[in-house]
């Protein structure tokens, strides 16, 4: 049984739908709920990508970050008040640790992104974590798939 759930906010349709099922998890379990923004520190290509260099990065990073954490903290209301937590550093080890200091039983991320070019674009960086993380991690179903497939059918 789950006591303490961490979940990482990112702002995505499958990032809010890590953050519902997280936070019916926890209120299912009776388990507090830590959300974790990851604002990316010295992310690979950064010094060719962005022409102001990696401290204007970092900037937008942490203010992305705090927006993420905040916009997160309002989905899951409903339930006991979530712990919030803003971490540098890449996705997969910030998490990692946070989970192990934190004493989390269970760490909840969004899908991968649908298709090669969008992971591409932005990495699948929860494998990384399944393999770093000494607690077990729960990946989402994607909200995209779920769409694509329609409500159930009804029998008549």
């Amino acid at each position: 049984m789950c006591e303490h759930i961490l979940v990482a906010c990112e702002a995505s349709a499958d990032g809010d739908e890590a953050l519902v099922a997280a936070a019916a998890l926890a209120r299912r379990c009776e388990a507090r709920l830590t959300l974790v923004a990851v604002a990316e520190t010295d992310p690979p290509g950064v010094k060719r990508c962005c022409g102001f260099g990696s401290a204007a990065w970092e900037r937008c990073e942490r203010e992305d970050a705090h927006a993420r954490l905040t916009r997160g903290a309002l989905m899951v209301t409903g339930g006991p008040e979530p712990d919030l937590a803003v971490v540098h550093g890449r996705p997969a080890a910030a998490l990692a640790i946070v989970a192990e200091e934190r004493g989390c039983d269970l760490i909840v991320v969004p899908a991968p992104p649908p298709g090669m070019v969008a992971r591409l674009a932005r990495r699948d960086w929860a494998a990384a974590l399944r393999r770093r993380a000494r607690v077990p991690v729960l990946q989402t179903p994607s909200a995209a798939g779920r769409r694509a497939a329609g409500p159930a059918a009804t029998p008549a």
